[in-house]
């Protein structure tokens, strides 16, 4: 989802406002998992995840490059995402391998990769959390999308194509792994499982947030409602409810209806909207820059304050502390590791390290 490209003159409006919506999706899912468990229920984080799927989509072909190599692209996602992940993560990946000393986690943890079937091997594990960092979660839901992206770009690196082949390749493997797999009847956090990944509907964001970008490039968008993004959801339902090849949670459905679709018209119509402006705006846009430090951050919080079992006149002062750290210290997470150009700190430690040895060639 990153958006620190130079943009085009035409779109600048619309990537600022996203920005801000980056912001609101982070400080609520940080507000679900750090304040006190009596209001936190009543805060849904699913909907800031909605948020983010979709944006996710929407970047994609709003940056998407024909000249750009399918590999270069992968490669690109995952320097972005991978070693910020990794080294704000780390805290609690020692933890868990302190705890568990199992290669296979560490292996699953590291390298976000999706489980055979978590809920049956997870006893030999000595841990509940499918992986080290709780949120993280989402990071399989994303790769799994750039996997299918890179797919269409693959075959043949068109924007329209790749719109079309990904939302086709995500709806036809949901509806196979419903039929041949089954559906864990759970929201995305519970298992990730290859097949809980594939079959969960909160997929359909990634299609709804590409569907949006292309509606946008139309000069009379303005003019466009994002009601009409309606018409995916409703197209799966129908689907589930008269194809025998799907057999979708009512949970997932659910979490479609009340918080995807909320979540997809709130993002679509701000995206169209005169660019906000105001001191409170600015600040939900720069804690959008740095949104994915803080999403990352506030989960090692987060997963340390649940282990306290704090009694109930500690939770508000502990929720305002832990809230103000991982505003303040997600700032300078973002500036010094995840705004970092990986390849680049290699090349230049690289030649630093030539010409120390005395090497000119």
């Amino acid at each position: 989802m990153c958006i620190r490209q130079r943009q085009p003159q035409s779109m600048k409006k619309e990537i600022y406002n996203l920005q801000i919506v980056r912001g609101i999706a982070a400080l609520i899912v940080v507000a679900g998992h750090l304040l006190p468990p009596a209001i936190a229920e009543y805060i849904p984080g699913q909907v800031g995840v909605s948020m983010f799927f979709f944006l996710s989509g929407y970047i994609m072909l709003y940056s998407f490059k024909a000249s750009e190599h399918p590999v270069t692209f992968l490669k690109k996602r995952f320097l972005r995402i991978h070693p910020a992940y990794l080294i704000i993560s780390l805290p609690l990946i020692l933890a868990a391998l302190v705890k568990t000393t199992s290669v296979q986690y560490m292996l699953h943890t590291v390298l976000l990769l999706p489980w055979l079937e978590w809920s049956r091997e997870k006893n030999s594990f000595n841990i509940h959390s499918p992986i080290a960092n709780p949120v993280a979660w989402t990071l399989m839901f994303e790769y799994y999308f750039y996997a299918i992206f890179t797919l269409g770009k693959s075959i043949r690196n068109n924007r329209n194509f790749v719109f079309y082949f990904s939302s086709i390749a995500i709806v036809t493997i949901m509806a196979l792994s419903n039929f041949f797999l089954g559906n864990d009847g759970k929201l995305g956090w519970t298992t990730l499982s290859w097949h809980a990944i594939t079959s969960n509907l909160c997929n359909i964001s990634f299609i709804a947030g590409m569907s949006w970008q292309l509606m946008s490039e139309n000069k009379h968008v303005e003019h466009k409602r994002p009601w009409a993004l309606l018409l995916i959801p409703l197209s799966i339902i129908l689907l589930d409810k008269v194809s025998p090849l799907t057999n979708i949670s009512n949970n997932q459905i659910i979490d479609l209806l009340f918080s995807c679709i909320p979540c997809w018209i709130f993002v679509a119509a701000l995206s169209t909207s005169a660019r906000l402006t105001g001191r409170i705006f600015d600040r939900i846009h720069a804690t959008g820059q740095y949104s994915y430090s803080l999403y990352l951050f506030h989960s090692v919080l987060a997963t340390i304050i649940y282990q306290l079992h704090l009694a109930p006149k500690y939770e508000w002062p502990v929720a305002l502390v832990s809230i103000t750290l991982s505003l303040w210290i997600s700032k300078y997470l973002y500036k010094y590791i995840e705004s970092v150009n990986v390849i680049e700190l290699v090349k230049n430690g690289h030649s630093r390290y030539k010409k120390a040895r005395g090497y000119t060639g």
